[in-house]
């Protein structure tokens, strides 16, 4: 009994990513659920299949025939979907994006007439969506992340909580939006899109990171809220807020709350420190004028470049000289005009290409000891590149340490110093002016709190799971970020240096113990960061794709373990890298 309806066909000529959708039915004996000998053959072979996959998403549709009760039919259709999920599941198989759905007796392939069309009907159909060929280095970024967009809908006029698939609840008062463009407020319905990032696959994919200018942090989880009306975009009024409760397993002290600020082309958002931190339930509270901004310049880089004008170039190697082409009698042909042809006579005219032949060999023959000549120079200057490859090895290795100096010395420097102390004497002083500010700005939120609680009841029942929680209170619409500073002291703080690989690729570096990836910056032939604290474990990954496959290099070290770190790519599937992701 043949149990792939479309084995050979779907087998025959397989090649990655060849097809975007394939079916493949499984089948079962009279009233069994158990995964027989034969069938655990014909399964092992769709396991090798989606191994090989990229990506994709399986849909599970189990059958049964007309025979037995409905409700006996639909519980064995249940066991058989259940088998063969679980045999998958057992073979390492992405099992997360998969859909099980159980018709029993209904919608048979075929009519229940005789043993075959029952038999063909005991079945348990795999539909695989598969992730096509990907193109580029974003594409690949993209299909990590989860994709968790959501819409959430309602009328402007109405005050609403909105809890999302990730588990962060947003309260949202009535009338709070107008457009972006200053036109006035919105009436009708308001669309809320909110993205969450509390994974590493999330923070890839939305090309986030964990820094605040130089400075290292340590997350709680990332959101972006955007809100539109008939298409418009829409920003918060200047006496609306929006109160967000971000869930965590346990709270650390020292959380914030930052926003997010755009940088260059390529870059993950600069988070900028609000100064808020977080709150229990009873004291977020909604109408509110804004909050007043914690100064941001604490944390701007000093800049520098590196002196890259004497990198040392690779040697060029020497062409091979080109072998004279021998001439051939056969291909001489004397072709004269036709009146010159008639005199010439055949004789005459073979004597003329004799004549021209002999000519080219005597040309051939200088050619050659020419090209023998060209051939012994061409071999002492390829035995002299050969051992200049090996000695630009040791000039450029010696080139980067040189620049890599360059960084370790600037980061050391009395300017360096001088210039962080001026940034943070001119923090101080805004800081004083900040904290005056918030003085009034709490005292006017403690008059507006019973307000608040009147409207949402429901806050207050909450403050029992507060523990759970980060609550926050934004009056601008973006990226937003819970996370506190990693403090480090200075005679810890260490430059990180990867060696670059030839290509594109996304370059990270993954704090084990503690909530943070960073990305490094690409300076000539390193990616560079600096600032961060010795001795920390950290996972270097790196992504590359090459002809439509991605390569991921792992390294599993330490901060200042090595002074430059190289990685070595191999070929990954999408689930290897979420994998990955999900454990460090």
């Amino acid at each position: 009994m043949r149990y792939f309806l479309l084995c050979c066909a779907l087998l025959s000529g397989f090649q990655l990513f060849s097809q975007e959708k394939k079916q493949f039915s499984v089948y079962f004996a009279t009233a069994e659920a158990d995964i027989s000998a034969e069938a655990s053959t014909e399964l092992t072979t769709i396991a090798d299949y989606l191994q090989q996959l990229n990506d994709y998403i399986l849909l599970i549709e189990a059958h049964t025939d007309d025979r037995g009760s409905e409700v006996y039919n639909e519980g064995l259709a249940d066991r058989r979907a259940a088998s063969v999920r679980q045999f998958l599941e057992k073979r390492g198989l992405q099992i997360e994006k998969t859909t099980v759905r159980s018709f029993g007796e209904h919608n048979p392939a075929f009519p229940n007439t005789d043993d075959q069309t029952r038999q063909a009907n005991r079945r348990v159909d795999i539909l695989v969506t598969a992730t096509g060929a990907l193109n580029s280095l974003d594409e690949v970024l993209s299909h990590l992340g989860k994709g968790k967009q959501e819409i959430f809908t309602f009328q402007a006029d109405k005050a609403v909580k909105i809890t999302a698939e990730g588990g962060t609840t947003l309260w949202v008062e009535s009338n709070s939006f107008q457009f972006a463009d200053g036109s006035g407020a919105p009436e009708g319905e308001i669309a809320l899109s909110l993205r969450e990032a509390y994974s590493y696959q999330d923070m890839l994919a939305e090309g986030l990171a964990t820094m605040s200018g130089t400075e290292l942090l340590e997350t709680g989880g990332m959101l972006r809220l955007e809100a539109s009306a008939n298409g418009q975009p829409l920003v918060l009024n200047s006496d609306k807020e929006i109160a967000i409760a971000m869930p965590t397993v346990n709270t650390k002290d020292g959380m914030q709350l930052f926003m997010g600020n755009a940088v260059a082309e390529n870059r993950p958002v600069d988070w900028v420190p609000t100064g808020q931190p977080f709150e229990s339930a009873r004291k977020v509270s909604l109408k509110m004028p804004r909050r007043p901004k914690m100064p941001a310049n604490r944390h701007f880089a000093v800049p520098f470049e590196a002196d890259l004008r004497d990198e040392p170039q690779p040697p060029v190697e020497p062409r091979a000289p080109y072998e004279p082409f021998e001439p051939k009698r056969e291909q001489i042909k004397y072709q004269p005009g036709l009146v010159k042809r008639l005199l010439m006579g055949k004789a005459k005219i073979e004597a003329k290409e004799n004549e021209i032949f002999k000519a080219k060999m005597e040309e051939y023959q200088l050619k050659m000891i020419r090209y023998q000549e060209r051939l012994v120079e061409y071999d002492q200057q390829l035995a002299k590149y050969e051992q200049a490859k090996i000695d630009f090895h040791s000039i450029h290795a010696d080139w980067q340490n040189k620049v890599l100096d360059q960084y370790k010395d600037f980061y050391e420097s009395d300017f360096y110093k001088a210039e962080k102390g001026k940034q943070r004497e001119f923090y101080q002083q805004q800081l004083v002016i900040y904290r005056e500010k918030m003085a009034a700005w709490e005292a006017l939120r403690k008059e507006k709190l019973k307000a608040f609680e009147a409207a949402y009841e429901e806050i207050g029942a909450t403050d029992a799971k507060s523990l759970n929680y980060y609550f926050y209170t934004v009056n601008q619409m973006g990226w937003i970020n819970c996370d506190r500073f990693y403090n480090v002291p200075m005679e810890d703080k260490l430059m990180v240096s990867i060696e670059d690989a030839p290509g594109d690729e996304k370059t990270l570096i993954i704090f084990r113990d503690m909530a943070s990836m960073i990305e490094p910056v690409k300076q000539g032939d390193f990616y560079l960061s600096s600032n961060l604290p010795k001795g920390q474990a950290i996972t270097i990954m790196s992504i590359k794709l090459i002809n439509g496959r991605t390569y991921v290099a792992l390294k599993d070290t330490k901060v200042g373990e090595e002074p430059v770190y190289k990685l070595k790519y191999e070929p990954a599937s999408l689930r290897d890298i979420r994998e990955v992701l999900s454990r460090v």
